[in-house]
């Protein structure tokens, strides 16, 4: 357990150091102050009459001619469990904006880590992704579900090397669990680039495995991703069925 620790503490320290950066960054936040965000601020227009007469109705008359309420406001029944996780990560730091940079900052930290970085240079990394000019401009704009959807993108791609290095079962949780709250996340579009990005690396690490012939290997890895899709999927199920059955009816 000591040496355990001893390995741990250095990571705890560099989060912590993560924790006191988005605190600095994002203190007017937590004085009271809010960005005037476009997107926020429709939105809040399109929820009021769910807001008054309460969120169990399934219908909302706000938004063009009448449609379903849950594209706006989340509408679901019974146990979340990925929703309650993303639900702690922003009771600790009580900010939407500042809660997804400290998710990215730790994601990213992770996935350098296990891309072989030291930790020093996985720490400067994950600053350098969590608070590129992209990340802070589409906070202004009120695109709030995209940047927590793009925050756990290095958690699958995290979980795919770790796959790919014979860590088969950190490798798998990581993969499944990121994606799952990536998918709860309802930022379709760059899930979809996602997809994209995961395809390109899979056949890049399928063309080496092959090349060194390792049959078994690439097929156990094949298989634990396609059942942490699977899982994932899953997870997401009620939320990705009625956006699929509403499309039927709808542009």
């Amino acid at each position: 357990m000591k040496k355990l620790f001893n390995q741990i503490l250095p990571h705890l320290g560099v989060i912590f150091g993560f924790f006191l950066l988005v605190l600095v960054y994002f203190y007017p936040a937590f004085e009271g102050k809010v960005l005037q965000q476009g997107d926020i601020t429709n939105w809040l227009g399109m929820s009021q009459e769910l807001m008054v007469y309460g969120q169990p109705s399934g219908w909302t008359g706000s938004m063009f001619s009448g449609m379903p309420s849950y594209h706006i406001t989340g509408y679901q029944a019974g146990m979340d469990f990925v929703g309650w996780t993303q639900g702690r990560i922003l009771g600790v730091v009580q900010s939407e904006t500042g809660g997804a940079i400290f998710i990215l900052l730790i994601t990213s930290y992770i996935l350098f880590l296990c891309l072989g970085a030291r930790r020093w240079l996985a720490a400067l990394g994950a600053i350098a992704t969590a608070f590129s000019s992209y990340n802070l401009i589409i906070f202004v704009a009120g695109h709030i579900t995209k940047v927590w959807t793009m925050s756990y993108v290095p958690l699958v791609l995290a979980g795919m090397a770790l796959l790919f290095q014979r860590k088969r079962w950190t490798g798998f949780m990581t993969f499944a669990f990121g994606l799952a709250l990536m998918i709860h996340s309802n930022h379709l579009q760059i899930t979809y680039y996602t997809a994209l990005f995961c395809t390109i690396v899979y056949i890049g690490f399928l063309i080496d495995k092959l090349r060194k012939k390792e049959y078994k290997q690439t097929g156990i890895t094949t298989g634990l991703l396609a059942a942490g899709l699977l899982l994932a999927v899953l997870a997401n199920a009620s939320n990705l069925y009625m956006n699929y059955e509403s499309g039927k009816e709808s542009m």
